[in-house]
This record gives C-alpha cells, structure tokens and sequence, in this order.
C-alpha cells in the first residue's frame, strides 16, 4: 500500500498529526536505545517548533494511511555546511517494509536537492537492517560515532578532584572561566572562535566543510536552545598571559528529558594541548553541572571511533559504550538514479 506524503508546517499543523509524528519517532528512538525511557511529546514538538535562525533550516513530511500518522521525516541543514544536508527518517514499526520509509527518503532528497545540497547523510545504528540498503543506494559508511554515557551514581569524585587540584600543576597559566547561555557580550568574540576549535575533531570520511561560528549564528542558536528547553554550562580555559580561550566544554540540561544531561563540545586550541586542560575542564564542568541539575541519573556524549584522545578521557572518567552510529553519506544525485526519480528539484 502507498502512503500519502504531506509536507508539514510544524507551527500550524494539528495536535493531533504533531502526535503522529512523535510516535513514529518514538519508535525510531527504541532502535537506537531500546532501555531508555521514550521521549516526552513535548521534547520532539519543542525542538521541531524552535527558530533555526541564520544556522539551520529544516523541512517536514508526514506519511499517512487514511488520517493516521504512520511515518515521519525531515532534512537538516546548516549555514556553514553547505553541501550536505541529514536526512531524519522514522517509520512506526507496524508499517515497516512497506515502502513508506522510500517514500519519505524521496522527500529528503527532494527538499536537500532545492536548496542546491548534493550530499544525503543518514544515520543509523551500527547494524541496522537498513545498512544493505544504504549500500545499494551508493551511501557508505564515512563517520562512526561511540555514544557513551555516564551514570552519576557510578562517578568517581576522588579522581575528579585530583584532575582539578593537578591542574596547578601542569596548567598554571590558565584560569577556568565558567559561562552559561546567554553568553555575556564581552566574551562573544572569544567564544566563537574558540568554538570553531570543533574543527579539529576527526570526521573521518564524512565529508563536511568547516563551520566558521559568529556572533550573529551563536545567538541564533541560543535562540533555538532556549526554544527547545536546553540550558547550556560551559567552562573555557583562559590563558592568563594573552587573555585567548585555550579551551572549552559544554554540558546540556534537557527540561523535557531532565534525567539525561548531554556533553556537547569539548576542545582545546592546538596551541594549548598536553597540559591536562581537557581533562580539567571536564571534571570541574561536570562537578558544577550536577549541583545545579540534580535531577540528572546519566550523561551521554559521543565522539568518533578514531578521536582516541577524547575517549581515553572519556573512558578515565567512567564514561561506557552504549550504542555505535554510523553516519552514512552519498551523492544525492546518484541516490536518485539508483531509486529511479527524476526531476525532483
């Protein structure tokens, strides 16, 4: 049977149809954390409702037989990558190998392809049924990416402490500056630089182009945190004698998802590497998140395969593998050809 494809204005569709679309993302979520606890609705309606501003933009497709909601998707994509896009593709699990996800990826394409992006990139769990797929697309495989979570109850603060008291010792020209959102004007300048310190992390064969953050798309994107219900911490390392950011790290608070908090960025300048700042910067990062936010059980962060730095800090503080996502990516026009669609600009 084929599904009807809509696209949907998140911002005027019913309540209804918002809820179709998050159980089919619920779905989704169990294939990749099937223990966890299910997101809330309002964790997906607030994030498909917040402002991409300047730094990203998104479209959405709904899937139905007759009024219900069967499947849902949408296509990402970001001011400073310009010539990919991610597609999100979910299906209820009862309507699965039916067609309806081919279907949606041809509205992915569709959408990436009039805003002039010729790379697709998908996500799915190492594994996953969908991999042979993907292959006779022409997709491969370009990044993996080691999801790992942290227990609070299973943290070991003796150790925290002694990665901050050690500090002093191999970082004594840097100060630890703390920040939350949003990020006080005098510090904006440095802070988007040393953001783009991201740069560095390895992507292994995903093919992506430099971010270049400005103070313009930061606030853009506080704008979309705040919309979401995320409350951004962060720690930079100052280095006393010039005054630049060394380094940084970012922890998230999910309002709608309280239990689990989320470890974004951490980097630390070229310049400034092999003084212990990343592990500093993390212990005392987590050490004032948690006391603020004492209603988080877990933290989950992930890092590519190959960045063995990262996850040697990672695994020191008791960080575990959960779940490996590969980041498959493919030409958007050779994807078309091997699904047999023309014409879809």
């Amino acid at each position: 049977m084929t599904a009807r494809i809509e696209e949907i204005d998140v911002h005027t569709a019913g309540e209804s149809v918002l809820r179709g679309m998050h159980k089919a993302h619920v779905d989704m979520a169990s294939d990749f954390m099937p223990e966890d606890p299910s997101p809330s609705f309002e964790f997906h309606r607030s994030g498909w409702l917040a402002p991409g501003g300047i730094h990203r933009h998104e479209q959405h497709w709904a899937a139905f037989e007759g009024d219900e909601v069967v499947g849902a998707a949408r296509a990402v994509t970001w001011a400073d990558h310009k010539d990919s896009g991610l597609g999100v593709i979910a299906v209820r699990k009862a309507h699965r190998r039916a067609g309806v996800g081919g279907q949606l990826l041809i509205q992915c394409l569709s959408g990436l392809g009039v805003q002039d992006r010729s790379k697709l990139i998908l996500d799915l769990p190492s594994g996953s049924p969908m991999e042979p797929a993907l292959e006779r697309l022409g997709m491969k495989k370009a990044l993996g990416e080691r999801i790992s979570r942290l227990k609070v109850a299973d943290i070991d603060w003796d150790l925290m402490e002694n990665w901050i008291l050690k500090a002093g010792e191999r970082a004594e020209d840097y100060d630890l500056l703390f920040l939350e959102a949003p990020i006080p004007d005098d510090h904006l300048e440095p802070w988007c630089r040393i953001s783009d310190v991201m740069n560095s992390a390895p992507l292994e064969d995903l093919e992506l182009e430099d971010a270049n953050m400005t103070p313009a798309k930061w606030r853009s994107v506080e704008a979309n945190y705040e919309a979401r219900g995320l409350d951004l911490r962060a720690y930079v390392a100052v280095h006393r004698p010039t005054g630049d950011f060394a380094g940084l790290t970012v922890l998230v608070y999910q309002r709608h998802q309280a239990w689990l908090g989320y470890q974004d960025d951490t980097g630390v300048d070229p310049v400034h590497r092999n003084r212990g700042l990343g592990r500093v910067l993390k212990s005392a990062m987590i050490k004032r998140f948690l006391q603020e936010f004492g209603d988080v059980e877990a933290i989950d962060t992930g890092n590519a395969g190959s960045n063995e730095p990262m996850l040697n800090i990672n695994i020191q503080m008791g960080f575990k593998p959960v779940l490996l996502v590969n980041a498959w990516q493919g030409d958007i026009a050779t994807v078309c050809e091997a699904l047999g669609v023309e014409g879809l600009e």
